[in-house]
């Protein structure tokens, strides 16, 4: 999905949820993300007796005035992976900007601004959230914790 803008929905602005099997790839570019119900996107893997795990990046992105949160990564039995970089996620409440849940969520960010949210991050149940250490946070209720787990670049 590319150059496209989502917003007052009754729902999650983007959800990537597969019902088979397989690897499910998923690519956001240039994509603004407001006003959701719940989270601006959620990529859930593993659920409704799927087995496919999920790769998604977003890119170049806008996430920002959602109820639930912006992002939330979740995985119940499947990998589900993430990266988001050069994205804006701010003004989220519920959960804030960011989220892992599960063990094998992942979530990795890098070159992104992380303002205004009620939280900055939200990691449970062993969810993954790294960062490559070059992220702007600044301005969200909890004090701006740094992301605590801060990867190399390759």
């Amino acid at each position: 999905m590319s150059n496209t803008v989502v917003s007052d929905n009754g729902f999650h602005g983007v959800l990537i949820q597969p019902t088979g099997a397989g690897t499910v790839t998923a690519s956001l570019s240039r994509v603004e993300i407001y006003n959701s119900v719940f989270r601006g996107i959620l990529v859930n893997g593993g659920t409704n007796a799927s087995t496919a795990s999920i790769n998604a990046a977003v890119a170049d992105s806008v996430i920002a005035r959602n109820s639930a949160a912006g992002i939330t990564v979740g995985a119940a039995t499947q990998k589900s992976d993430v990266m988001v970089i050069r994205s804006t996620i701010s003004h989220n409440s519920g959960d804030g900007a960011i989220s892992a849940v599960n063990s094998n969520a992942s979530l990795r960010i890098g070159q992104s601004s992380i303002t205004g949210n009620v939280k900055s991050w939200l990691v449970v149940q062993n969810g993954r959230l790294q960062s490559y250490g070059d992220n702007d946070i600044d301005g969200n209720a909890d004090g701006d914790p740094a992301i605590p787990v801060v990867i190399t670049k390759k």
